[in-house]
């Protein structure tokens, strides 16, 4: 028999670290977080190419291991920027129930 909650996946998010208010409060979320497995602070540098989905060549981001994504999109959503985020979910395809 099936469950009827929700599936919950776990993934990792890239956030950007702005070295500003919202980014400080966004990295002490996390830190603070018993949803975040691993964190990171890392750099990123990008072409040009690059140049329509990240506005400078070199940026910061907050690279975090998380356990489940519902959780770990409410807590996103507390510190809007207007700079790309991303996202990304590990999903069981196939899912073996037990007997």
């Amino acid at each position: 028999m099936m469950s009827d909650s929700p599936l919950s996946y776990s993934g990792y998010v890239c956030a950007p670290y702005l070295h500003n208010h919202t980014s400080l409060e966004l990295k002490d979320s996390l830190i603070d977080s018993s949803n975040i497995e691993k964190l990171f602070f890392v750099t990123g540098t990008f072409s040009s190419d690059s140049k329509p989905y990240f506005s400078t060549s070199a940026n910061h981001y907050l690279l975090g291991k998380f356990n489940d994504h519902t959780i770990m999109e409410k807590d996103l959503s507390k510190f809007p920027q207007d700079i790309l985020l991303l996202f990304l979910i590990f999903m069981k395809i196939f899912l073996k129930e037990k007997f």
